[in-house]
């Protein structure tokens, strides 16, 4: 006959493994001519531990009863060995029949249809799951055993691994490298749309973190034990890393690599127009570089660097800062920010509302914790403009030192080394110059010492101590007080006092302590003395009063009295109270 029609339970010796298999279905046909034969209605063929189940089989033989080829159709299930499955619509087994081994498998959902190609896996970590709309797999015989060398899936792919972490990953197309032995996983490569989710338990140092990456392709390397050794993901990157403490978005044009060691993460690179966004209570830190590198310390961060231009914007307690450099470092203390490091041209903005602050220098150091940056190198230069009436008018001041501090908790400021203040004051250039200058950025008061010097085009003066207040546009001077200025109509005066209290919107300066009031004209002595300015030329010395016990000496003529006036214009001095303290 050319054609057996076979029913009920009968033996078949297949090559799949060593012995023989069992054949199950609810009928068989047997084409002696072409070598097939059919397994319809619950077939299944099982034997040495491997188990293939489907609607309809089909078993395609050569002349010598060698199995070549092997095709479910229909609910479809092949199980290898312990633990090992692969099911969907169809499955097709190709064999080498002279090596009687497994060559190609081949697993598809139905066109057309919601269902999936599946392949699972349950191992000692627990289990690897696998579906696509279709999956080919090629394995390999080791001892008695068959073993997946390399597979492949294809559309709509989504593969989750309890021992590798992976809560879920899609992708359209993945391709599993199995390392020597066919038991761990070696190399995954995913394309298209790809998105993974690493979840990672509470015992880790961070306690219980989701880790997201997005990308166009990843490559992901194990080691054996099928603990993840590095991940590579290209174009477009993101990875998201979300914990009870802190969250941490990272983008990249280009590509992002991830290192582990022993489980946990060791490093990451990311290049391409880096984008790392932080949140935790403190506040939200944004940096962006063409390059980004984060280290890590059982499984913490400890630092990141990045580099070839870098933007740094932090938003805290309602105050936005950003900040440029060729570089920047930020350091780590048990996942905690503790110092951030910008080196290279550094310009540094800092925005409240009715004040703005902007800083340059060559490099600058902020520690979180204390709320102090501080600038040094190239010149360091701190510009501060604040509005003087809430309606855009404001008064700007630009200081250059060694080295300037700013203290974010308190508002305060301070510079050493070669300071230099430059304020403009109602058209007035004014210039400060130090050794050291403390400013309090909220009462608008700043204290300058070590050789301090104010000067503007009216003249300078200099004492032990200078206090400025930008607010009321006012000069505090103490101790070794020196006063030197020209007024508008060229008449020259030098004041030395112990004390000095300038006022410029009642354009008065008062003088006090052992006061030598010297002009081209006179020279005048008294414990206080009061200059009085022009109320339309400030420049201008309309008035001198002097009180306390005066002495005036002008040319050859010399008076002593309780008080005196000096006028300018008419050159007089006019004593007060001469015979009234003669006779008593």
């Amino acid at each position: 006959p050319k054609v057996v029609d076979i029913t009920g339970q009968f033996q078949l010796s297949l090559p799949l493994n060593e012995g023989t298999a069992e054949i199950r279905a609810s009928k068989a046909l047997h084409d002696l001519n072409t070598h097939l034969v059919d397994l319809i209605g619950a077939a299944s063929i099982e034997g040495a531990g491997n188990r293939l189940s489907a609607d309809h089989i089909r078993v395609e033989m050569t002349e010598q009863n060698k199995v070549r080829q092997l095709k479910g159709s229909g609910h479809g299930r092949l199980e290898l060995g312990r633990g090992r499955a692969f099911s969907g619509e169809d499955i097709d087994m190709s064999f080498d029949p002279a090596a009687s081994s497994l060559t190609r498998l081949e697993v598809a959902a139905a066109a057309g249809s919601p269902g999936k190609a599946v392949y699972q896996e349950q191992t000692t970590g627990g289990e690897n799951y696998l579906e696509a709309a279709r999956i080919v797999a090629v394995p390999q015989k080791e001892d008695k055993d068959t073993v997946l060398k390399d597979f492949r899936a294809d559309g709509s792919v989504m593969f989750r691994s309890q021992p590798l972490q992976i809560k879920e990953s899609r992708a359209q197309h993945l391709l599993g490298f199995m390392a020597p032995g066919g038991e761990d996983l070696e190399k995954v490569h995913l394309e298209g749309a790809v998105s993974v989710v690493r979840q990672f338990d509470g015992k880790s140092p961070g306690g219980a973190i989701v880790e997201r990456l997005t990308s166009e392709e990843l490559d992901l390397r194990f080691k054996p034990g099928q603990a993840l050794d590095q991940a590579t993901a290209r174009r477009n990157v993101e990875l998201r890393q979300t914990s009870a403490s802190i969250d941490r978005d990272l983008t990249a044009r280009d590509s992002v690599e991830v290192f582990y060691r022993e489980g946990q993460l060791d490093r990451i690179e990311s290049r391409g127009n880096s984008k790392l966004i932080e949140s935790d209570r403190d506040g939200r830190r944004v940096v962006s570089a063409p390059s980004m590198d984060a280290f890590y310390t059982g499984g913490r961060v400890n630092r990141v660097t990045a580099s070839h231009g870098v933007s740094l914007t932090t938003e805290e307690k309602g105050i936005k800062r950003t900040s440029t450099s060729q570089t920047a470092e930020a350091l780590y203390t048990a996942g905690q920010l503790t110092e951030v490091i910008q080196r290279g041209d550094v310009r540094i903005r800092d925005e409240q509302e009715k004040a703005r602050l902007e800083l340059r220098a060559a490099a600058s150091r902020y520690d979180p914790k204390a709320g102090v940056l501080a600038l040094s190198g190239g010149n360091p230069t701190l510009r501060y403009w604040n509005s003087t009436d809430g309606a855009g008018a404001g008064q700007e001041t630009e200081t250059t030192a060694r080295e300037i501090r700013l203290f974010r908790e308190t508002d305060q400021i301070r510079a050493e080394g070669s300071v230099r203040t430059v304020l403009n004051q109602n058209g007035d250039l004014i210039v400060a110059e130090s050794g050291r200058m403390e400013g309090d950025r909220k009462s608008g008061v700043a204290v300058y010492s070590d050789s301090p010097r104010i000067t503007q085009k009216a003249g300078w003066v200099t004492g032990r101590v200078v206090r400025y207040n930008s607010q009321d546009q006012s000069v505090q001077v103490d101790e070794d007080v020196v006063s030197d200025m020209t007024d508008q109509q060229g008449k020259k005066y030098r004041v030395t006092s112990q004390h000095l209290v300038y006022d410029r919107q009642s354009g008065r300066a008062r003088y006090e302590g052992q006061v030598e009031v010297t002009s081209t004209d006179m020279n005048l002595k008294a414990p206080f003395v009061d200059l009085i300015f022009n109320e339309e030329k400030r420049n201008q010395v309309s008035e001198v009063q002097a009180w306390g016990g005066v002495e005036v000496v002008q040319g050859e003529r010399k008076a002593k009295g309780p008080r005196a006036v000096y006028f300018p214009d008419t050159q007089k001095v006019v004593m007060l109270m001469v015979e009234e303290a003669a006779k008593k």
